[in-house]
Order: structure tokens, then sequence, then C-alpha cells
């Protein structure tokens, strides 16, 4: 089963509540586990420019079923998943703010996050996913 619109919404509220503790206007997004969008949120005075970056951050973490930190760790020059990001219609975010949803050890959709740093962003999307646990 993928995520519902109600676990979508209980998680971008608890995105958005962080992202006011840490001063920042974000995009939230939530995407099923099969990379389609369920839900998408902007704070007011967010950037614009952070809507596709927060989709495309989800869908990524959906993909890989990891998070979008994980796999720019990974990017580098010699990573193992060096230029990966090309891949998937250049799609892929590689720098933190994306996360996957799992319970019960099932992947269920991600999260992404847009708008902040890319370590107030990653600070958001668990935020968000910990509101599920």
């Amino acid at each position: 089963m993928d995520i519902t619109l109600n676990q979508a919404e209980e998680v971008i509220k608890a995105a958005h509540v962080k992202a006011q503790e840490l001063g920042i206007k974000i995009v939230a997004a939530v995407v099923e586990s099969n990379g389609h969008i369920v839900e998408v949120k902007r704070m007011d005075g967010a950037p614009w420019g952070s809507i596709d970056v927060a989709i495309n951050k989800a869908y990524t973490a959906s993909a890989w079923g990891i998070s979008t930190a994980t796999i720019a760790d990974e990017c580098r020059p010699n990573g193992s998943l060096y230029s990966i990001h090309f891949s998937n219609n250049q799609r892929l975010i590689t720098f933190g703010g994306g996360e996957p949803i799992y319970v019960r050890n099932k992947l269920i959709g991600a999260l992404g996050i847009s708008g902040g740093t890319a370590d107030q962003d990653k600070e958001c999307a668990d935020a968000g996913v910990d509101a599920l646990k």
C-alpha cells in the first residue's frame, strides 16, 4: 500500500513546523512509491523554483529507496553512483532533502523538501518522515 493523502498531509505539516523553527520557507512534496505526486505544498514566501526541486527530491528518494543525502555522498567522482544524476531524464537530485518513507520495512513513498540549505532541507524531511513513526 502506498502513502495516503492523510499521511502525506501529516508528513508535510511536520516538515513545515520544523521549517518554521529553523526560520526558513520551504516547499514540501510527497510522492507514492512509484514516484507519482500525492501532494505538494509551498509555504508563503518560499521560492517558486523550489517546487520542481522538492518534487524531484521526493522522486529520487522513492526511485532508489534511499536518502538524497546518501546519494550525494556516493555521487562524488570515484563514488559508486558517480554520474547517476544523468539518468531518469535528469530528474535525480543529488543533495540532501529527499527521504524515503517506510512503514514496517515497506517503501510507501517519499518526501522532498526544498527552500533552505541542503542540511536544513534534510532536517525538515527527517521531521516529516518521523511524524509517521
